[in-house]
């Protein structure tokens, strides 16, 4: 019984090639997180008032938090805002440092390419 690994599934050229980062899954994946943190710690503080769960949410994206519902949706808004900033640091810093622009561009390889023993005897045609 043979167990596959990825250098035994991927031919070598395949095996070290990094894949880019996609700007909006990442920027989704985020404010979802975020969003979702903050509304679970914002639910948690009406259960249990003297915890402090939220507190320190609720006073950096709130303006009013004496009103619940707009503390909500400013909370809200406000988290889902600070997920897109790390998300478009964090994408062209990673996508540049694996050596790639857009997630859509190819870039070539950059190792320089050699002539096979196909190409080498190949006839050249004259006219």
């Amino acid at each position: 019984m043979s167990t596959s690994t990825i250098k035994t599934t991927l031919p070598t050229s395949q095996a070290h090639k990094a894949a880019p980062m996609r700007f909006v899954a990442t920027g989704w994946a985020l404010t979802t997180t975020l969003v979702g943190l903050f509304v679970i710690c914002y639910l948690l503080s009406f259960v249990w008032p003297t915890s402090g769960l939220a507190h320190g949410w609720i006073s950096l994206f709130a303006t009013h938090p004496d009103n619940p519902g707009r503390t909500l949706v400013e909370g809200i808004v406000g988290n889902a805002v600070a997920a897109w900033i790390p998300a478009v640091l964090f994408v062209s810093v990673y996508n540049r440092i694996i050596g790639r622009g857009r997630p859509d561009q190819t870039m070539p390889d950059r190792r320089p390419a050699r002539p096979t023993a196909s190409r080498a005897r190949r006839p050249q045609h004259v006219q």
